[in-house]
């Protein structure tokens, strides 16, 4: 397993940080995983109304594109970067997606 140091870089040697309090790990666990799933169905609402209203409208409203450009950014976050701070928070900060999913 590759760990990940207080420099960013990985190296085979223990842990810099101490392990999370099981308790703790488990509650930042759920509260991430809850926020992204809120996230990326809150966005998706959010492109259905965008498009529901461009089509109401007829034509494309500038301020519609660019919030939904924000909405499908902020949904690619949820459905990327938190679960893999996920994967990293339940496994003690040991990477476990191998070394070319750290690059």
């Amino acid at each position: 397993h590759y760990y990940i140091t207080n420099n960013l870089s990985l190296s085979k040697m223990s842990v810099i940080s101490e392990k999370l309090i099981p308790e703790f790990e488990m509650l930042i666990v759920c509260i991430v995983t809850v926020l992204s799933v809120v996230g990326v169905v809150g966005n998706i609402t959010v492109l259905l109304v965008s498009r529901s209203s461009e089509r109401r409208i007829g034509r494309k409203v500038p301020s519609n594109v660019f919030i939904r450009n924000l909405a499908l950014t902020d949904m690619l976050i949820g459905l990327l970067i938190l679960p893999i701070m996920v994967v990293s928070v339940s496994s003690q900060r040991v990477w476990k997606l191998t070394l070319p999913g750290c690059q």
